[in-house]
């Protein structure tokens, strides 16, 4: 039986949020963007949303800053080399700017002389096509090393998104397969609302039909 997309309302969406266990902006934003962009839609932000539901702001911000455990920070230290940012946040429960918080006040500095010249070759000619993800995935390595090797050689991504650079990354990423994984939290995705008002009319204005992008790449959800 086909499923079909949630359709988010302003009582529905109040409704998720006051489930979730973790009600954070960052964790949510990163974490459940589709709920998180329903909130914005609904409510002008995510604070606001967690408002109406009820709840003291502050004192979820409070919560979501909670003091390291021991056992935390041992995780960092041993995994930070190895694991991407995103996934030692999903793994501990926390932001992505508080791993990155500590990372750097516990003075833990990735390698970045672990890239072999063949690495650091192919890093310098596919930086601008591929996103620092992409890389380490080809290479095996983690995403955190490839940005601060980018950042170390000044390799930078190009400048900021106009809307003919928008549709032109659509289309290189509908070629090689892979529109269909980027998300909300990805820098395209912004930069394609904010030149054309939605992601799904970035897709049309690059020539494609934005069900079908959706059907191929996204979970559909029951209502």
């Amino acid at each position: 039986m086909p499923r079909t997309r949630k359709k988010w309302t302003p009582n529905k969406v109040m409704e998720e949020i006051k489930k979730l266990k973790d009600k954070s902006a960052s964790w949510n934003h990163k974490n459940n963007s589709s709920l998180y962009n329903a909130a914005v839609t609904h409510f002008g932000s995510w604070k606001a949303a967690v408002r109406a539901c009820g709840f003291d702001y502050y004192e979820i911000k409070k919560v979501s800053n909670k003091k390291w455990s021991d056992t935390d920070m041992d995780f960092l230290k041993k995994n930070f080399q190895n694991l991407s940012t995103e996934d030692i946040a999903k793994i501990l429960g926390r932001s992505r700017n508080s791993i990155n918080t500590y990372r750097h006040r516990w003075g833990l500095k990735l390698n970045l002389d672990r890239f072999t010249d063949e690495e650091q070759e192919f890093i310098k000619k596919n930086y601008k096509r591929l996103s620092d993800k992409e890389i380490a995935q080809k290479l095996g390595e983690s995403s955190n090393a490839v940005y601060y090797f980018r950042l170390k050689e000044g390799l930078k991504k190009s400048d900021r998104w106009d809307e003919e650079k928008v549709l032109e990354d659509i289309r290189a990423l509908h070629d090689s397969g892979s529109l269909k994984n980027i998300s909300a939290s990805e820098p395209l995705y912004a930069a394609a609302r904010r030149c054309y008002g939605s992601w799904k009319k970035a897709i049309e204005k690059a020539g494609y039909e934005y069900g079908k992008v959706i059907k191929k790449g996204r979970r559909k959800l029951v209502k």
